[in-house]
């Protein structure tokens, strides 16, 4: 049973001690060292907040910049495209009507402009076998694509490429 009374009275005293404590930490809570501290907290503190507000603030200021200027450049690379094709749309007719003008030249033939009969030839391939003509045409189609001359005298001669 004494274990009790003495266990009662540790507690006691350990409670008393904790008010006691408390006591010192009013009182030095109350003195000017502890003011001047928290004075200089309460300071470091507010600098800090208001250099973390400063700096987000200009984030936000140049992300908004940026956002604009891309928005601008975007706008003038539309503007750009459309007025590109409304002059191409503007165009349109005197394209067309040139190209009607060439493709009627072309049919025609000019005047003055005589041409000689086609020469009577023997014809090469006389006597020639059946396989010699099937080489030949097989690798006809093999030939190299024209050059632009040769469509030139192509679309003189026949009036359109063959």
């Amino acid at each position: 049973m004494r274990g009790k009374k003495q266990l009662k009275k540790d507690t006691a005293s350990k409670i008393k001690s904790r008010v006691d404590e408390g006591k010192d930490e009013q009182i030095y809570e109350q003195s000017e060292e502890f003011q001047k501290e928290l004075k200089l907290k309460v300071r470091e503190i507010l600098t800090d907040q208001e250099w973390r507000r400063r700096k987000m603030a200009m984030r936000i200021s140049e992300e908004e910049r940026r956002l604009k200027k891309d928005e601008e450049e975007q706008k003038e690379i539309w503007k750009k495209k459309r007025e590109h094709e409304a002059q191409w749309e503007g165009t349109r007719e005197k394209r067309v009507s040139s190209w009607r003008d060439f493709m009627k030249a072309g049919k025609k033939a000019k005047k003055g402009e005589t041409r000689p009969p086609k020469l009577k030839t023997d014809d090469p391939n006389k006597g020639r076998s059946r396989k010699a003509d099937l080489f030949d045409s097989f690798f006809a189609d093999l030939t190299l694509v024209p050059s632009t001359s040769q469509l030139f005298l192509l679309y003189q001669k026949h009036g359109r490429v063959i």
